[in-house]
């Protein structure tokens, strides 16, 4: 009789140490279950002429993980991603923020928008434009259209690529100007004949 109630405390502590077990184990697929995950991102910038380079930042809460779609075909896992839009248009952005088997997708429609960059169209002026030798002229660039390449050629074998330079004559004459400004999609040239008159 003892050691059939022995036996059936055996049987009770096992079947509760079993219980106990069973419970613990299922304790952290009840926790992953409960994460969130909230994706979210920042670009800059957001606008411009192609090619355009855009800074992506994963700002995404609880993720271990991602998938970048830019808009134009092409895709990303990086956390900071820089990416170029080599044509004009605009780019719906999504990124697929992920921990385990919790996803969560944030979608920004049109966020990157590229402009077609156009060839700059030269212009310039002067001032003064009738001067004694040795005194400078003041030339100031007037172009339209976005450029970052300036070059200058005052007449006299002398050039400048600063964007608005000074400029003196040591001889008499009369003198053509040129300005040739550029960017990547083209470029202009603008000449002005006998601009500058040098009389003592």
């Amino acid at each position: 009789m003892r050691n059939r109630y022995l036996s059936t405390i055996i049987i009770i502590a096992l079947a509760l140490e079993l219980f106990v077990g069973v419970a613990g184990a299922q304790q952290p697929s009840n926790a992953a279950s409960n994460v969130t995950v909230v994706a979210n991102f920042t670009a800059s910038p957001t606008t411009g002429y192609s090619p355009l380079d855009v800074r992506f930042i994963d700002q995404s809460q609880n993720a271990t993980s991602r998938l970048w779609n830019f808009g134009d075909g092409t895709y990303s896992r990086e956390k900071k991603p820089v990416h170029k839009y080599s044509k004009a248009g605009k780019y719906t952005v999504s990124l697929t923020a992920k921990k385990g088997k919790v996803a969560n997708t944030l979608t920004k429609k049109n966020y990157i928008i590229v402009n077609k960059l156009k060839p700059p169209v030269a212009a310039f002026s002067a001032y003064p434009t009738k001067v004694k030798p040795y005194v400078k002229v003041r030339f100031t660039d007037g172009s339209t259209g976005i450029h970052t390449y300036h070059m200058w050629s005052f007449g006299d074998r002398q050039y400048s690529t600063a964007p608005n330079p000074k400029h003196y004559y040591s001889k008499q004459g009369k003198y053509t100007v040129t300005l040739t400004v550029r960017n990547a999609a083209g470029s202009s040239t603008k000449k002005i004949q006998n601009y500058i008159t040098v009389k003592k």
